[in-house]
């Protein structure tokens, strides 16, 4: 419900943005030169939705199905980390010294916060078993993980 609302004001957000500067649709007819290869701003738009968003958004699934919890919100959170490397590596853009020291505590307390719930849940094994699923990503349905997790359904008469 959290992430309907999100998305909710995120298009909201958007529209908004639109009406005060309207995005010039005739740039998408123009072409780039990419290493001396002229490319299509569409084509570029297209590999961004594509790659950039529905790639990242389906391996993130692919993650928390495959990891236990702690391990997945791990990986996700090096999300921001690989990001920033490759802006680096690829384009250039090096981080100033603030954004370093901001990125390693965010990454430092969510590394903290993670083995504090390991720790007090027991082991990572005891909260995968806790609501009913296993190590390679097989679980039960949402609402067993809500804490339902061996209760019988009702009988329908």
């Amino acid at each position: 419900m959290l992430a309907a609302w999100g998305t909710t004001v995120s298009a909201a957000a958007l529209l908004l943005t639109g009406v005060a500067a309207p995005f010039p649709l005739d740039a998408l007819a123009r072409a780039v030169d990419l290493d001396g290869v002229a490319v299509p701003v569409v084509l570029l738009v297209a590999w961004v939705g594509l790659v950039g968003t529905a790639g990242g958004g389906l391996l993130a699934v692919v993650v928390q199905r495959l990891l236990p919890p702690t391990a997945a919100s791990l990986v996700l959170t090096l999300e921001v980390v690989v990001g920033a490397g490759l802006a680096y590596l690829v384009l250039g853009e090096a981080p100033l010294g603030i954004q370093l020291v901001g990125g390693a505590l965010m990454l430092g307390g969510v590394a903290l916060a993670q083995v504090a719930i390991a720790r007090r849940d027991g082991s990572v094994d005891a909260v995968v078993h806790r609501v009913g699923g296993d190590r390679r990503g097989h679980g039960p349905e949402l609402g067993e993980q809500a804490g339902l997790a061996g209760e019988e359904p009702a009988q329908q008469a």
